[in-house]
């Protein structure tokens, strides 16, 4: 914060921090992998589970796979 301040005073600026409520998807971790999901996919058509699943399976993130399951129970889709 100092250092903020001090490059605010040095070049004359004006800086009005910006206020994400607590709930916000900024820090949701779920909406933030659903957005590399996003882009991963780079709007293919998501037309069926076993698209869905192939494309979140091959989802990488700083090198690593992400693990991915599919929950059966409860499911109102059919297939």
């Amino acid at each position: 914060m100092y250092r903020i301040l001090e490059f605010a005073h040095k070049f004359q600026l004006t800086i009005q921090l910006a206020y994400y409520p607590p709930y916000h998807s900024k820090y949701n971790p779920v909406e933030r992998a659903f957005g590399w999901l996003e882009q991963h996919w780079r709007g293919s058509l998501l037309d069926s589970v076993d698209t869905v699943l192939r494309f979140a399976s091959t989802l990488t993130f700083k090198g690593k796979y992400s693990v991915v399951t599919l929950a059966r129970e409860n499911l109102s889709y059919r297939s």
